[in-house]
């Protein structure tokens, strides 16, 4: 079985259990720090964590599948936005209708 190198996750809204973020990582614990800690104050993302910290909350964090490249773990990554969306989850991360290239960006 091949090593796990990336993995497609979501952020959850612990307040009404709302899929609000799915994203792709090669380091879970990291990113999910930097996620609880935004630094784009102009981004979507950025005003929903912030209001969750307000209220002393933190997002909830779903691993949804480990893929073992970055060109398989986008393509999930796309498909589960495109699933979510069509499933009305109130997504900030998603950019529609063409998602731009992020290679080798995990």
């Amino acid at each position: 079985m091949p090593e796990v190198k990336y993995s497609v996750y979501t952020l959850i809204d612990p307040r009404n259990g709302a899929i609000r973020y799915v994203g792709i990582t090669k380091d879970i614990e990291q990113r999910y720090y930097t996620h609880c800690i935004p630094t784009d104050s102009t981004s979507s993302a950025f005003r929903w964590i912030q209001e969750l910290k307000d209220q002393k909350l933190k997002p909830l964090l779903a691993i949804i599948e480990e893929i073992d490249s970055w060109d398989a773990a986008y393509e999930r990554e796309t498909y589960w936005m495109n699933f979510l969306l069509a499933e009305e989850e109130p997504l900030v991360n998603y950019v529609a209708p063409i998602r731009r290239r992020k290679e080798g960006t995990p």
